[in-house]
C-alpha cells in the first residue's frame, strides 16, 4: 500500500511539473513594475514572464519588459504579453509586434502586441514597421534600448529595421 501511495504522488509531482506556467496573474492599480517601478495600470500594454522555477516578473510597458532582459532571460523563460485589442495573454513568440508613436504606451516605447499580422497591419501604414519577438529583441539590443528618453532612437530604430 505505501509503494502505491508513493508512486502515485511521484506520477502527480511529474504530472504537475510537466505542465507548461502561464502567465501570471496582475494586480493591475497596485502591482509596480519590475523594471521602472510606476504602478501596472494598464492591462492592454502589461507584459509577463515566467520563469522554469516559477519566479515571475511584471511590467508595464514592452519597452521595460526589453529593458530588463538581462534579468530574466533564461532557457526555459516564457514572456507573455497582451494583445493591445482583445487583451488576451499571448506568448511572445506568437505575437506581432508594432511601434507606433512614442505617447501611446506607459513609458512611451510605443510598442504594442498582436494577436495577428492582418491587426498590425490595420495600424501601420508600412509593413517594415511589423516584427516578431525576434526581430523586436534583436532591435532593442542593437539599439541599447526603446526606453532611452535622452536619446532620439526614432531614425537608428528605423535605420536598423531597414527602412
Amino acid at each position: 500500500m505505501r509503494s502505491c501511495f508513493a508512486w502515485a504522488a511521484a506520477l502527480l509531482v511529474v504530472a504537475c511539473g510537466s505542465e507548461p506556467a502561464g502567465p501570471p496573474e496582475i494586480a493591475y492599480a497596485l502591482e509596480e513594475c519590475d523594471f521602472c517601478r510606476m504602478i501596472i495600470s494598464q492591462e492592454a500594454h502589461a507584459a509577463a514572464v515566467v520563469g522554469p522555477n516559477g519566479s515571475s516578473w511584471a511590467f508595464d510597458d514592452l519597452g521595460c519588459l526589453l529593458a530588463a532582459r538581462e534579468r530574466w532571460k533564461s532557457d526555459g523563460a516564457r514572456v507573455w504579453v497582451h494583445d493591445v485589442e482583445s487583451l488576451e495573454w499571448l506568448e511572445a513568440e506568437e505575437a506581432v509586434f508594432v511601434r507606433q508613436d512614442r505617447g501611446t504606451t506607459p513609458m512611451g516605447s510605443g510598442l504594442v502586441a498582436l494577436a495577428t499580422r492582418e491587426q498590425a497591419i490595420q495600424r501601420v501604414a508600412d509593413e517594415d514597421a511589423i516584427h516578431d519577438w525576434q526581430e523586436l529583441v534583436s532591435a532593442d539590443q542593437a539599439l541599447g534600448g526603446f526606453m532611452d528618453h535622452d536619446t532620439d532612437h526614432d531614425t537608428d530604430y528605423e535605420e536598423e529595421i531597414g527602412r
